[in-house]
């Protein structure tokens, strides 16, 4: 069995990680979300390792800069500076052009309860001098930690006795880069198998189809750095040739790539790195002072001046594009002057200012942490690849054997921009086809169907008998007549179908369904429904109606079905002034629309005490309007926001590109939808509460949520009571 055991597990490590890759894939398809219990693989793996990184880099960094000699350190200043500046360069000049590749498709993301969700914003005092240093190290951010080190080994090389406090340092460094490597040999391969299954599982396609876009602009960005230009240029001047990138980067890829974390590669590069300058010491005399110099070098590109890290920016002119408003060149040439520089060792802090600078919703920074693992992985394989060759290149300068073939060059920069360019071109065409009715183009509101399609409710017009107790109807009489406040998305809308769709009307089919009895519907306004319900004609009116909008409707004929959060409607154009118009610190007076008579005078409260401080005695003035389309479809809105709930805020957003919604108050504001009844309701008020109870217990509720909120597609078959 043991001899068994050892054929079928590869002794290599890379093998071993290549197996696990594999298999976690296809456990990952197999079992979909229930992979969950192979979590606990992963964890395993993240927490050793953050265990033992605060000490592997505390005394492999200081004893690295302690020990450096004067030609070392004009090595790591000489060539370090020109490796990071092209780099700088290069992923600037990237940032501005491939924005160009996306198509011209505005849209706005559908309901989604993240929106709602504080962005965890990370400042650049955060980066460089961070609370918790472990908590840090968990994010991602080694600046502090890197720069502390640092200095600390910088510091040892200004003192006397120089050399008996690295007699203390070195063998200790030694034992934790010895102690690091095989905790990484022993737990890399099953921890890849648990991250890898999980990840694969629980992948929610959605997301990605929203994303697109952005996943594109980063895979060209590897195909055109990682495929041709660093490789190229490296073959165009240095003589090791490819087997050595390839023997020094092979480990340390493949843990980046499937942990998404850069931190795991470093021992392993440092290590490869050193083995190769070693192996290929002909005639260097003195070879410590190579190999701390290059693994200094390599170490920094890694932790601080990462490629991919700068590379993260793109998801800033990306945004923009998303919500409709693209940036011209200068002005992503303009936010890169501050916004590069942030980015060394804090890419989150970066974007979270690059998108308050823009004037951007804050769901979109919470879209850039949904999809941040996936382009990490893309950006660690461009910085192992660029600080590889890039550190080779620097060896043969050392060595006195670079050597510039200016054909080559030449040819490397061509065939890239030719690839570049192509890739972009195709990457537009893909887009647009693939995009072109994406989970958040209008039509996917328009288009969807009632999940109750069999129920077809009966349009009438309005009625002049009044609704008689339940008891007093006639057996024959078994209907459900209820008022549809229209054109009120994603509560009542007309579809492409031209039917009479949206949550409340299966909200009222499924009522209709429980209580045996045939659906009939009249649209209207609310005063002109809210009248006929007073007067008996009706048994209920739906619509998104919140309180205060019915304000004639006693108390007792209000049913609470839903508690919403409130949220504010913006033209996209305007969100800039808009933001800054919204801060609580602000002066100016805020207007803003509501429909009919608004929330309740307790809501509105909230909503003023929610924008204002009592320092700055703020003015804050309710608009009412009639509805919806008042503010929509006025040239000149009638003020600077529209208040609404989140949920029809996303819908509005998605029929009119040009408009967004932005969550300004978190999930801490919210208003009850309710359902109006009439006195003589089939079965009595108490039923109507009953069934909408049944409603929630039995799942219907979160399903309806799902289906008209969230754009999810349903399970496939008809929902019943």
């Amino acid at each position: 069995m043991r001899d068994l055991l050892r054929r079928l597990i590869p002794r290599s490590f890379a093998a071993q990680c290549a197996v696990a890759l594999g298999l976690g894939t296809l456990l990952g398809l197999g079992y979909g979300p229930r992979i969950g219990f192979l979590k606990p693989l992963g964890d395993i793996l993240a927490r050793a390792t953050l265990l033992l990184v605060l000490p592997y880099l505390l005394f492999e960094l200081t004893g690295l800069f302690g020990s450096l000699g004067t030609p070392a350190l004009r090595a790591l200043t000489r060539g370090g500076g020109l490796l990071f500046g092209f780099g700088l360069v290069l992923s600037g000049a990237q940032i501005v052009l491939l924005p160009l590749m996306l198509p011209d498709l505005p849209y706005s993301p559908a309901f989604d309860p993240r929106m709602l969700e504080t962005p965890t914003t990370r400042s650049l005092l955060d980066a460089f001098l961070p609370e918790n240093i472990i908590e840090a190290l968990a994010h991602g951010n080694f600046t502090a930690l890197v720069l502390f080190s640092g200095c600390l080994g910088l510091t040892i090389q200004r003192m006397e006795r120089r050399e008996e406090i690295l007699a203390v340092v070195l063998p200790i460094r030694r034992l934790f880069t010895e102690f690091f490597c095989l905790a990484l040999d022993l737990l890399t391969p099953i921890g890849i198998l648990g991250i890898v299954a999980v990840s694969v599982g629980t992948m929610d396609p959605v997301d990605t189809q929203k994303l697109v876009g952005l996943l594109a602009m980063f895979l060209v960005t590897l195909l055109v750095n990682g495929g041709v230009l660093y490789p190229g240029l490296y073959l165009a001047s240095a003589p090791f040739g490819l087997s050595a990138v390839v023997r020094i980067l092979r480990e340390p890829v493949i843990i980046s790539v499937t942990t998404g974390n850069i931190i795991l590669a470093l021992p392993l590069l440092c290590r490869n790195l050193e083995r190769f300058i070693l192996d290929t010491r002909e005639g260097d005399a003195d070879v410590k002072s190579t190999v701390d110099g290059l693994t200094a070098i390599a170490s920094l590109a890694l932790l601080i001046f990462s490629l991919g890290e700068h590379l993260n920016l793109l998801y800033l002119p990306f945004a923009a594009w998303f919500k409709g408003t693209p940036l011209s060149t200068e002005q992503t040439l303009f936010l890169l002057i501050t916004a590069l520089p942030a980015s060394l060792g804090a890419p989150g802090a970066a974007i979270s200012e690059g998108l308050g600078e823009l004037g951007l919703p804050s769901e979109m920074l919470n879209l850039y942490f949904a999809i941040s693992d996936w382009i990490t992985r893309i950006g660690c394989v461009e910085t192992l690849i660029a600080t590889t060759t890039g550190t080779l290149m620097l060896l043969a300068a050392e060595r006195r054997c670079l050597r510039w073939r200016i054909a080559r060059v030449l040819g490397t920069l061509v065939v890239a921009s030719g690839l570049g360019l192509g890739s972009a071109l195709l990457g537009h065409s893909l887009l647009t086809g693939f995009l072109d009715g994406a989970g958040t183009r209008p039509e996917t509101l328009l288009d969807r169907r009632s999940l109750f399609s069999s129920l077809k409710p009966v349009v009438i017009e309005v009625p002049t008998d009044t609704r008689l107790p339940d008891a007093a109807r006639q057996s024959t009489d078994r209907s459900l007549r209820a008022g549809i406040v229209t054109n009120n998305p994603p509560w009542v809308f007309f579809n492409h179908q031209g039917e009479w769709v949206g949550h409340d009307i299966d909200l009222l089919k499924y009522l209709a369904r429980t209580l045996d009895a045939r659906l009939e519907v009249l649209p209207g306004s609310l005063e002109q429904l809210e009248s006929l319900l007073g007067s008996n004609r009706l048994d209920c009116v739906v619509g998104g109606i919140v309180p205060g909008s019915a304000a004639s409707i006693p108390f007792r004929n209000q049913i609470d079905c839903d508690e919403l959060p409130l949220a504010v409607l913006v033209r996209d154009r305007d969100i800039p002034n808009r933001v800054a118009l919204l801060d609580r610190d602000s002066k100016r007076e805020l207007r803003i629309a509501v429909v009919q008579s608004g929330e309740d005078r307790a809501t509105r409260l909230i909503v003023r005490n929610h924008l204002t401080r009592p320092e700055t005695r703020r003015r804050v003035r309710f608009v009412p309007i009639g509805s919806v389309m008042d503010f929509i479809g006025a040239k000149e809105p009638p003020a600077d926001v529209l208040l609404t709930t989140a949920e029809a805020g996303s819908s509005l957003a998605i029929l009119y590109p040009n408009y967004s919604m932005l969550p300004i108050f978190g999930a801490e504001v919210r208003v009850k939808t309710l359902l109006l009844i009439s006195d003589p309701f089939p079965g009595g008020s108490e039923a109507a509460e009953d069934l909408l109870g049944q409603l929630s217990s039995l799942g219907v509720q979160d399903q309806l949520r799902n289906y008209w909120f969230q754009l999810r597609d349903s399970s496939g078959s008809e929902m019943s009571p």
